[in-house]
């Protein structure tokens, strides 16, 4: 083997080391980009303890504004807003609260000056209430 095609392929093997390690360094960042931040603010479990009250807040970099949302879900599982959609969003870290009233009602206290994007009245058979 010449010297000059020794040189050829030890080239070619760096340059195909450094691309596919920056490769993997754009693929790391990449998916970390588009991730979010699920933060549990709060978790009430109703009066029978079979379902849950759950107050969280995403954070998905620049692009979400602070929020505040609430879901209700089964007790029977652990929590992700894709299984248990929330009922409720608000965009301020306003002082938003709720709670169980009943095993099928729940109250939620919102100030006026709260800028509410979802407010749903029910979640399967619990009556959401706001005041």
């Amino acid at each position: 083997m010449t010297i000059a095609r020794k040189i050829s392929i030890g080239a070619l093997v760096g340059v195909s080391s450094a691309l596919a390690i920056g490769l993997y360094v754009v693929s790391s960042f990449m998916d970390d980009f588009g991730a979010c931040k699920l933060t549990i603010l709060s978790s009430i479990a109703s009066p029978s303890g079979k379902k849950e009250l759950v107050t969280f807040s995403r954070e998905c970099n620049a692009t979400v504004p602070f929020n505040t949302q609430m879901s209700i879900t089964s007790n029977a599982r652990s929590f992700t807003p894709e299984q248990s959609p929330p009922f409720f969003v608000a965009l301020q870290g306003l002082s938003i609260m709720a709670g169980w009233v009943s095993e099928d009602r729940v109250e939620v206290r919102v100030p006026v000056e709260a800028a509410v994007r979802r407010r749903e009245t029910s979640v399967g058979n619990v009556r959401i209430d706001y005041r």
